[in-house]
């Protein structure tokens, strides 16, 4: 993802060229209509304005963007480390791919060329997080490699450095100083972002319902229990579920509403879960509610057939919004309304198959 910054993002959608006078002009005029806003959904390159309230009430889907003014000031995008330490594989990953860029982003305000090598690389990764703490520099290139980052696709160089030292640099469009914090914050802020939006869907009245599901595979029982136990708790920590149901056997690809017909052998997984109970009782609790948010982890975490799916979400409209939790991959959470999920086919192809098994306990 490309960084924008407000003065950038005002001009693009009064369709003006962006310079410091523009950007000024134009946000004065926004000073104008104090309750409104400019913001994005996922892509910075398409500013809209909305009502303040409207901002409020959704962070999650409507995302606010950082001011170079403030983005010159460290004191005002961090409070202390903790606050933009990367936490996870899947939060360094995004900051890398948004810092250093192979392609040119066409952002000149933010991005810069510059000829970078891994050493300067992986001390920008010790600044922001101690998960490499443990990494060489030629060992943090494997990982590079092994991760496809963006910055890998630029041709590596040889030349001297200031002590006449042969190096490997590539030349990158990277991040500015004085948004890198900044590109941080954003990152690790997003779980928080999305707990605040699980709040405002539940006072507007959906009952946030869980879902996790386990494959057939030869792992004792007890280790069966552990990882659904596992992903239980992913979804009470990530998303504030407290209405969970299980299929602790199925395939992927099975019908939904067929998934634990045999009760008998479930329900003392079920019992020993903790939680609301097998798929045959979702469906049930299902029917006697009126708005339905449902929660997964992954989307093979409910199934991998597209035509199943929305012939299940046809026959149950109280379920209205569809959650994937795919935090610990991506760092992002992909949210579906279902009436709109129905009429998109392109929407439906992220159900279709499954590239790799992701560790749904993770």
């Amino acid at each position: 993802m490309v960084f924008v910054t407000k003065e950038q993002a005002i001009c693009m959608f009064f369709c003006d060229k962006f310079s410091n006078e523009n950007a000024t002009k134009w946000l004065t005029n926004l000073d104008n209509l104090p309750e409104v806003d400019i913001c994005y959904m996922t892509d910075p390159k398409e500013p809209l304005l909305i009502h303040k309230n409207r901002l409020c009430q959704d962070p999650f889907q409507f995302h606010e963007y950082p001011s170079s003014k403030e983005s010159s000031s460290s004191d005002k995008v961090k409070s202390s480390e903790e606050d933009f330490a990367l936490s996870n594989m899947a939060q360094l990953l995004q900051f890398l791919n948004m810092v250093y860029l192979a392609e040119d982003p066409s952002n000149e305000h933010m991005y810069e060329v510059k000829s970078v090598t891994m050493k300067q690389i992986l001390v920008t990764v010790w600044e922001h997080s101690n998960l490499l703490n443990d990494k060489s520099i030629n060992s943090f290139g494997r990982w590079c490699a092994t991760k496809k980052l963006n910055f890998m696709n630029a041709p590596n160089k040889r030349k001297l450095n200031e002590n006449h030292d042969r190096v490997h640099t590539r030349c990158l469009y990277v991040l500015k100083p004085q948004y890198i914090d900044n590109a941080a914050h954003s990152i690790t802020s997003y779980l928080p972002i999305y707990q605040d939006y699980i709040k405002s869907l539940e006072k507007q009245g959906y009952v946030m319902v869980g879902y996790v599901r386990k494959s057939p595979s030869k792992e004792s029982p007890e280790t069966r229990i552990r990882l659904l136990r596992s992903m239980c708790q992913k979804l009470k920590e990530r998303s504030r579920v407290k209405t969970i149901f299980a299929s602790v056997c199925c395939k992927a690809n099975d019908v939904l509403i067929e998934r634990d017909m045999d009760d008998n052998a479930i329900s003392s997984i079920v019992k020993e879960l903790g939680i609301a109970g097998s798929m045959q009782d979702m469906l049930s609790f299902i029917t006697r509610q009126s708005k339905v948010c449902l929660v997964a982890l992954d989307h093979a975490g409910i199934t991998t057939n597209k035509a199943d799916l929305a012939e299940f979400l046809s026959n149950n409209q109280q379920i209205e919004k569809l959650v994937i939790d795919r935090l610990p991959f991506t760092n992002k959470v992909e949210e579906y309304d279902c009436s709109q999920l129905l009429d998109d086919e392109e929407k439906l192809n992220d159900f279709d198959c499954r590239q790799r098994a992701y560790q749904r306990s993770k």
